[in-house]
């Protein structure tokens, strides 16, 4: 018996040390990055170096905190961390701000959230063993996980429960954790299935919804044991397929594990979820209370056509709060049209600009940001097509990324002439990243008043992010979903253009993944 615990103590060992390689590889990609950029930046002008020492210092200590797992905050974390950025003080400098916002990432690794790196979704499964007797389900979808060739089983306890839990499934790899959210949550990154037993008793079951809300915040697939119902009643989010006996558990689990495609698709949709409550109350009488954040939607337009079809879109966004501003590039926008094509939805205020027809785009976008309000600025097109839960989701990851700059890396581009959607940089999700999209950019009010967009006529996205990465912002891809570029044709739709067949390969990993633009399977 000795042996076979030094054996799996070596075991964890080795997962510790792969987890830690991961993290490092992340620090490389991501905090060394924005290190070189300070470094260059100062060689350009030696006479900033002391004013960007202090920056570069707070880069690579957070850098080795995320490595780590270590935060420098001893408070214990709560079950899910939510919020926006604050609002806009007018009596404090945007810069100053940022400054104070990026001493407080070290802890981002601790939070629950998506880890900094993509999560390593192979097929593990982490089933977590309530206290006590061991539920039914345990021996069930062990048989049936073992079946599945390169499937992991870790089974997480708490350490009175280690010893006995190590003897009854000798084939599982048994992690007792201290019951902690920042630990459990390391283990719930590294899956992508997490199962979670209700139980019978209703006194017990809030600390196992809170289980399931801390494993969906990490972008896992929920697989619920719930006999009674328990979810409804407790009034939880549905994070996942739920099962109400053993069997059907077990089922579900080798369904998932086998097609990760599933896992992402869920996991996407319970992050949204399970940030987008907080649970409150005491055993017996838990409740959920909304996270709803307040987005200023900036859309800058020279085709006056096509407001009443964008307009219609973002009033249709669900979770969020919208204030409209539409800035007109060469012509007044017509506020009573635009507000005659609102449905009693997401948005509340609409205000209008007209920008001089001689303004290039980034002096257009800084005049709608400008006059937006809003803690969370984002920009919008007026031809692209944004799923209901689109600013939702990019809004929340400003709270629980800490991010400064959020967007999509990794996105369907849809081309009409073609008539097919490519994905495009695949592999770039729920990560730190120093590039997303200029479609898809949702900024802090601090952020934009800090770094403006530079007054050109193309690239000002870039070069906004560029200037954002080398100020310390952090930047964070969200999922790949709830969003689609559109990419007009000609006049024919049914004419292919040789630049759309270069575009549709230009990505090495780019890949067709649809014919048709295909919001139904996008749109999450």
């Amino acid at each position: 018996m000795a042996d076979q615990r030094t054996q799996e103590e070596l075991g964890e060992a080795r997962q510790r040390i792969a987890r830690l390689e991961r993290d490092l590889e992340a620090v490389t990609h991501t905090r060394w990055w924005r290190a070189r950029e300070l470094l260059r930046d100062a060689r350009r002008q030696p006479s900033a170096l002391l004013l960007l020492l202090p920056r570069l210092l707070r880069l690579l200590l957070r850098g080795s905190v995320a490595a780590t797992g270590e935060s420098t905050d001893d408070r214990a974390h709560p079950p899910v961390t939510t919020g926006a950025p604050s609002p806009k003080g007018p009596a404090s400098d945007p810069r100053q701000r940022l400054t104070e916002a990026a001493t407080g990432r070290a802890q981002y690794q601790a939070r629950l959230a998506p880890c900094d790196a993509p999560p390593t979704r192979n097929a593990t499964l982490t089933a977590v063993v309530p206290p006590g007797a061991e539920p039914p389900w345990i021996g069930g979808v062990v048989d049936e996980v073992t079946q599945i060739d390169g499937a992991r089983l870790w089974l997480l306890t708490a350490p009175a429960d280690a010893d006995r839990v190590r003897t009854a499934h000798p084939s599982a790899q048994v992690l007792a954790l201290r019951d902690e959210p920042a630990l459990r949550a390391e283990a719930f990154r590294a899956s992508g299935v997490v199962m979670v037993d209700l139980g019978e008793d209703r006194a017990t079951a809030e600390d196992a919804g809170r289980t399931a809300l801390e494993a969906a915040a990490t972008g896992c697939a929920v697989v619920g044991h719930d006999p009674r119902g328990l979810y409804t009643d407790l009034g939880l989010p549905d994070l996942g397929p739920r099962a109400q006996d053993a069997a059907t558990m077990a089922r579900q689990a080798r369904f998932l594990l086998t097609n990760p495609e599933m896992i992402e698709r869920i996991g996407a949709v319970a992050l949204r979820r399970a940030h987008a409550s907080r649970l409150t109350g005491a055993a017996g009488g838990a409740t959920t209370t909304p996270n709803v954040p307040t987005v200023s939607a900036v859309l800058a337009t020279v085709r006056p056509h096509r407001l009443e079809q964008a307009v219609r879109a973002l009033d249709a966004q669900q979770g969020v709060d919208v204030q409209l501003v539409v800035v007109g590039h060469g012509f007044e926008p017509d506020a009573a049209a635009l507000r005659t094509a609102l449905d009693g939805g997401a948005v509340g205020e609409v205000h209008t600009r007209q920008a001089p027809t001689d303004h290039s785009l980034g002096e257009v976008l800084n005049l709608g940001f400008g006059a937006a309000d809003a803690p969370l600025l984002a920009k919008v097109d007026d031809d692209d097509l944004y799923g209901p839960h689109y600013l939702q989701e990019q809004a929340l990851a400003a709270g629980y990324a800490g991010a400064e700059i959020v967007g999509k890396w990794s996105w369907h581009l849809y081309l009409s002439s073609l008539d097919v959607t490519v994905l495009r940089r695949p592999g770039h999700e729920h990560r730190t990243h120093p590039h997303v999209s200029g479609a898809t950019m949702l900024l802090t009010r601090d952020a934009f008043d800090a770094n403006p967009f530079p007054a050109r006529a193309r690239g000002e996205d870039i070069e906004l992010l560029r200037r954002g990465v080398s100020l310390g912002m952090n930047v964070y891809s969200t999922s790949r979903f709830n969003f689609i570029a559109v990419r007009h044709g000609g006049d024919h739709g049914h004419t292919w253009r040789a630049d759309d067949l270069e575009v549709a390969t230009r990505g090495a990993d780019d890949r067709v993944r649809f014919v048709g633009p295909s919001t139904d399977q996008i749109f999450l």
